[in-house]
This record gives structure tokens, C-alpha cells and sequence, in this order.
């Protein structure tokens, strides 16, 4: 099933901070703001404000991004970013040697606005890096941990072309692999438009924004996790195509690959089966898989490459 995504509406004053808002914020992030903010768990049903939701995502060879550190919001209340955000936090993100846990570097985040935390140094986030987070909130009965091993990263070898025609032959990337020891990779891909506007819109966008979706959400299409297993070649290397349905807007387009980290993939993995569009019986439905001890939400990685894409007309 293909997803429309909008990249959260963050805050303006931090957002040129955040590696991934140097174009648009991975696009599973709405999806997980949705569901961590309405106060999801995945324990027990959350009872209030009561508790503290982490959200970063660390990329490999991209600046340390911001850290968001909010509440939770009954499902009833109209969430606002300013009203949950935590103030006074202590956010500390370390690198560590390997699994030892031995702290190779440290780094202090510094409290923005609407619940941000932002680093002010220079560092960029290394492939294959183990990364731990540790969030103090003034008056929590706990410290927040998670913890992320980046992706490794991965370039393009070869695109098929820069330029393509609505209905004639598709864009294909030629990657090298995001190397995992521990299994497969897995892959989010989405296309973001450069030039949203109504009068840009595809047949496919213009069927969807007939419907009623916007073109805000309309802007941003993915696909749900892939392995790399269905598109290795025989020499080691992967050929990725943009699908059609991924091309809602004529004009200039960024079609990303992004390689997840375990915390990621269980999390939109479960996500998806829960919007999946089967009914559940009662007790029957998934619960959501994270990984953050002491509050909830996520703190994951990845590695993408972009590649631009000018979608013609007929």
C-alpha cells in the first residue's frame, strides 16, 4: 500500500538544525508523530499527559539532528506542540565503542523552543556508529534511554536517466548495499515534489487530491518497508525503480532510498500492521514495537541517498 506524508510542521526557529529538514523530514515521521504523540504505548493505553515522548533520528554522515522531547496527550485533546514540550530537560546523545558501551563521544543538546533540543557543535552522525540517548526531565521518576546502531551507508552507481515521461520507462537507481552483518536490509522509498502546486498535479495526484488529500500531504509518497533481498543483483549490487504511483506532481521531484536501523523497521513494520485495513477482534490487534526504556517514542537511524527527477508530461 503506497502512503501520503507530511513532514511534521516543525518548529521554524530549529528547523534549519535538523539534517533531515535540509529537504523534508523522512516521511515516516508523520506517521510516527501521529501515533506517539496521540499517546500510544505500547503496554497500556495512555491515561493523560503522563508521559515523556523522545523523537530523533540520527543519519549517517549528516549533522546531529534535533531531539524532540514532549508529552503525552489524551486521544480526546487537540495535541499543540508548545502545550506538551517538555522544558528543563537534560538530552544527551553519546557514541559508544562498538557494543562495550565504552563513551568515545559525548554531546549536550541545548533546549530550543516547542519541546526542541538542539546540538551547537559540529559532528556528523558515523555509519555504522552505535548511538545512545539519555533524556533527565525535571520531576520524571526515570531516565530515558534508547539506543541505535547507524545503517551503513551506501551511494549511487548509475540512474537510468534524469528526466522521464509519465507512462514510458521508469527511473532506476543502481546502489551499492547499506552492509548489515546481522541480516537483511530493509528500505524505505518516497518521492517528495519540488513544485506542489494543483496545476503540477499528475492523473494519479489528481485522483488522490480529488478525494480529498491535500497537496501538502500530496507532496511527499512512500512506500511501505522493502528488503533488499527483492532487488539484489547477481554481482552484489541493487537496482531500485521509482514506481509510477510514487510520481504525484509534474515537474522537479527527490526520489530518496533509505536504509533502517532495527529501531525503525520494527516500528513502522508495526505501525503498518495495524493500518494494514484488516479488522482485528478484540485483543487481536499488534501492539507497536519500540525500543525507548523509561518513556516511549523513537530514537532511530538511517542512511539514504537522493537522486533528482524531472517527471515530463505526456
Amino acid at each position: 500500500m503506497m502512503r501520503t506524508c507530511t513532514n511534521g510542521g516543525r518548529d521554524e526557529r530549529t528547523k534549519g538544525r535538523s539534517p533531515s529538514s535540509s529537504f523534508r523530514r523522512l516521511v515516516v515521521s508523520s506517521a510516527l508523530l501521529f501515533l506517539l504523540l496521540a499517546g500510544c504505548d505500547t503496554s497500556e493505553p495512555a491515561t493523560g499527559d503522563d508521559q515523556i515522548v523522545v523523537e530523533g533520528y540520527l543519519v549517517a554522515g549528516e549533522a546531529l539532528p534535533t531531539i524532540w522531547v514532549r508529552r503525552t496527550a489524551r486521544l480526546t485533546d487537540q495535541y499543540d506542540f508548545g502545550r506538551f514540550a517538555v522544558r528543563g530537560a537534560e538530552v544527551r546523545v553519546d557514541r559508544l565503542r562498538g557494543e562495550v558501551g565504552i563513551v568515545d563521544e559525548s554531546y549536550l543538546f541545548s533546549e530550543g523552543s516547542s519541546g526542541a533540543y538542539v546540538f551547537d557543535g559540529a559532528s556528523t552522525v558515523v555509519p555504522g556508529g552505535v548511538y545512545r540517548l539519555e533524556v533527565r526531565v525535571p520531576g520524571a521518576p526515570q531516565l530515558i534511554t534508547a539506543r541505535t546502531v547507524v545503517p551503513d551507508s551506501f551511494s549511487v552507481l548509475a540512474a537510468s536517466a534524469d528526466t522521464i515521461q509519465l507512462g514510458r520507462a521508469q527511473l532506476e537507481l543502481k546502489l551499492t548495499r547499506s552492509q548489515n552483518p546481522q541480516r537483511q536490509s530493509f528500505f524505505k522509498l518516497d518521492v517528495a515534489s519540488l513544485d506542489a502546486r494543483q496545476e503540477q498535479l499528475t492523473p494519479f495526484g489528481r485522483g488522490l487530491f480529488d478525494s480529498g488529500v491535500s497537496l501538502v500531504n500530496l507532496s511527499v509518497m512512500e512506500l511501505p518497508v522493502l528488503n533488499e533481498a527483492n532487488y539484489l543483483n547477481p554481482n552484489g549490487t541493487l537496482t531500485v525503480p521509482m514506481l509510477w504511483l510514487l510520481a504525484a506532481f509534474y515537474g522537479p521531484n527527490v526520489f530518496t532510498v533509505s536504509a533502517l536501523d532495527d529501531n525503525l523497521y520494527d516500528l513502522i513494520r508495526s505501525v503498518e500492521a495495524q493500518q494494514d485495513g484488516t479488522s482485528f477482534l478484540p485483543g487481536e490487534i499488534p501492539e507497536v514495537v519500540e525500543h525507548v526504556e523509561g518513556g516511549t517514542g523513537v530514537f532511530g537511524s538511517l542512511a539514504r541517498v537522493r537522486h533528482p527527477v524531472f517527471v515530463q508530461r505526456p
